[in-house]
């Protein structure tokens, strides 16, 4: 891989899926080389990164259920830093057993090696999902209790914590970053990844010219922008000095349903929007009874200096027009 020969070799798991990407286009304009790991085949929007970065960012396939094949490629790419962004959201795509072999065991070999080896440093990106129906309508610290009813909660709070146990007995640098509601470029539907944010869901709609038929439109999400997110982890990823064991990364407020749905109405000439009580007739759903208060980025704020630089206004205004950039770049 040409690159700058001063520069760190940062790892990205889950390199070629909707956060990956966007944590990797963050690294990369930063100047690092990046050493993306994908198990799919590259699809079109990866290939489109894999091109506008060549030289700087690499894409290489591994499983990271495959612990050998995961340290190998760490090995022979000198690779200094890793993002753990590799996840399976949902049991129903495969069995819990894989998503415990991505979502928690792949977690303890990376720091089974950053400790061997040495990293510099290892960041776990988890999720607010770990908060299952919280009531608070105030901004979540790190020492809020979770909730986990969920397999894919339970694998990430027993990883953060595996991440923690790791700092304190094998003296990795390691950290966590719980992410909120991630909304944005690269979005799609993916081998691990088949369910889509509602902005997503709603954006599509309204872009192909049908009527967005929304619920629940006082539900509240903690929407943030996934260029915010990769910005993020990167200012964590690159800090120099400890860190704390975990951060949040949100935007400290609830955006309702109904502002979110007018707002991309609003931003898509012509958009219909009407709203149902029944979900059967719904083409964005969201749940009642998962409903969640925001994460505050204080912690994030005062150790590495981030904020949010997106509204949600701003936020789907940049969304919709990177899609609409991608369109003419396809035509």
């Amino acid at each position: 891989m040409a690159r700058n020969p001063d520069a760190r070799v940062v790892a990205v798991t889950g390199g070629a899926g909707f956060v990956g990407l966007n944590i990797v286009t963050a690294l990369a304009e930063a100047g690092h080389a990046v050493v993306a790991l994908h198990q799919s085949p590259l699809d079109s929007v990866a290939e489109s990164v894999w091109h506008r970065y060549d030289g700087s960012v690499v894409f290489v396939h591994c499983d990271v259920r495959e612990e050998h094949a995961l340290t190998t490629v760490l090995s022979e790419h000198d690779v200094n830093d890793v993002v753990h962004a590799a996840a399976i959201t949902s049991p129903a795509h495969e069995s819990t057993l894989a998503m415990l072999d991505v979502n928690l065991r792949a977690t303890q070999v990376l720091l089974e090696f950053a400790a061997e080896q040495p990293l510099r440093r290892l960041v776990f990106v988890s999720s607010a999902g770990v908060f299952r129906s919280a009531e608070s309508v105030t901004p979540l610290d790190e020492a809020f209790p979770v909730t986990m009813e969920h397999p894919y909660a339970i694998f990430k709070v027993a990883a953060e914590r595996l991440v923690a146990f790791g700092r304190r007995e094998r003296q990795v640098d390691a950290t966590s970053v719980r992410l909120g509601f991630v909304y944005g470029p690269y979005e799609r539907p993916t081998s691990s990844r088949t369910a889509m944010s509602s902005v997503y869901d709603a954006v599509a709609l309204a872009r192909r010219g049908e009527p967005i038929v929304a619920i629940a439109p006082e539900v509240g999400r903690d929407w943030i922008h996934a260029g915010d997110v990769a910005r993020g982890v990167r200012m964590v990823l690159d800090h120099e000095g400890l860190l704390a064991p975990l951060y949040h990364l949100g935007t400290g407020r609830n955006s309702t349903m109904r502002e979110t749905m007018e707002m991309i109405a609003a931003l898509i000439p012509g958009t219909v929007l009407r709203w149902t009580d029944n979900a059967s007739q719904a083409n964005v759903v969201v749940s009642e009874e998962n409903r969640r208060a925001p994460l505050g980025f204080a912690r994030a704020q005062d150790d590495v200096g981030f904020a949010p630089a997106f509204s949600l206004a701003d936020g789907l205004r940049d969304y919709i027009a990177f899609l609409e950039n991608d369109d003419r770049k396809s035509a």
